[in-house]
């Protein structure tokens, strides 16, 4: 079910993150691609056109937006030195499906004109944004890399092995994303996973947990895996 702006659930997350917090200066601007708006994110003063990241949110296909994930999104740019595409997608799964497809037709193809390399296109997203994005990932659509953090609400269908490279954020052996590891393992997909046992939910997220020696962690691991895969030119051997 769809939350309304009024939603104790969603006034509470948006309040909470907008509570003041260190984050990076970035560049940005808007776009809107069919009826998605999209915020493109770059590194401050960035003229070049630079490898680019679909973000796809998590919230339950119901709450979350690039407010709630501001801090994390600007972190992701500056440090892997990439552009961030953040779509405000908005609907249940099928239909996010649809609009996310659309957005990253449009990178692929029209991104140049705005800073994005739509050749050196890779997807990243947390909890129900991660499934999104493995699901986006095992279309015919093409992405260099996924980086999957916490990915939760997983279709039961077995993901091919034409998934891109992938890195897997995960809060114990045993939930949904230590799962997904073991198929796209099976599948022939060339998977990392790191583990954070017992870390809270969204912990990547929310700005309230940044300091914890969890989160701050993965973020950096996150931004270190991006910043390889969009630049494996500069760690080739």
């Amino acid at each position: 079910m769809m939350l309304l702006p009024h939603d104790p659930d969603r006034r509470e997350l948006e309040e909470s993150q907008a509570t003041p917090v260190p984050k990076p200066d970035v560049d940005e601007s808007w776009v809107t691609v069919g009826d998605v708006a999209v915020r493109l994110v770059r590194p401050p003063g960035a003229v070049r056109v630079l490898p680019s990241v679909l973000y796809l949110h998590g919230g339950g296909f119901a709450i979350g937006n690039s407010g709630t994930h501001d801090r994390l999104i600007r972190e992701i740019a500056v440090g892997a030195s990439v552009a961030v595409a953040f779509a405000e997608f908005d609907g249940p799964c099928t239909v996010a499906l649809e609009q996310t497809y659309a957005v990253a037709r449009w990178i692929r193809e029209r991104g140049r004109f705005s800073g994005l390399d739509g050749n050196r296109l890779a997807v990243a997203g947390d909890e129900t944004g991660g499934a999104l994005a493995a699901v986006l990932s095992a279309t015919r659509f093409r992405f260099t890399h996924q980086s999957l953090y916490y990915p939760r609400g997983l279709p039961e269908f077995a993901l091919p092995g034409t998934s891109p490279d992938t890195f897997v954020v995960a809060r114990g052996p045993d939930d949904e994303g230590s799962a997904l590891s073991r198929r796209l393992t099976a599948a022939g997909v060339r998977t990392t996973t790191v583990t954070y046992e017992d870390a809270p939910p969204h912990f990547m997220m929310l700005n309230s947990l940044r300091s914890g020696p969890a989160a701050d962690a993965a973020v950096r691991t996150a931004i270190g895996v991006l910043r390889r895969a969009s630049y494996p030119e500069r760690t080739a051997p």
